[in-house]
Order: C-alpha cells, then structure tokens, then sequence
C-alpha cells in the first residue's frame, strides 16, 4: 500500500476542480478534499481545499498545480 500525502491547493475550489481533472486526465488518483462556504457555495472554501495523492505522485501533481497557476 502506498503512503498518501496532502498537496494544498488553496481556496479556490473551481481551481481545485480544474487541478483534479488535470491530475486525473494525466492517469493520477486524486482527491479533493473541500470544505464548502456557505454563503459563496461552491466557489469558495472555508479553509483551503487540498487533495489526498500517493506520496509518490506529489512532484508530478505540484508540477500541474505550477501550470494551472500561469
């Protein structure tokens, strides 16, 4: 069994989405894990959203983080 890490992925969750398909369309496992507002719904989180990932799949996945951000 893998060990799992959390990558963060701030508090904008239709990022966070964007992020996991990313991941996943790479053939990664990931997922989200989101802690919605109430007032904002869906857009936005109350703490910063972060997914779950096998520990040896984190260089890859902070790599699609870094190109989701230009």
């Amino acid at each position: 069994m893998s060990d799992v890490a959390r990558v963060d992925v701030g508090d904008d969750i239709f990022r966070a989405e964007v992020i996991v398909a990313a991941c996943q369309s790479e053939g990664l496992r990931v997922e989200l894990v989101r802690n919605d507002h109430p007032e904002t719904g869906s857009f936005r989180s109350l703490q910063p959203s972060y997914l779950l990932v096998r520990a040896e799949d984190v260089p890859r996945v902070q790599e699609i983080i870094r190109r989701s951000e230009a």
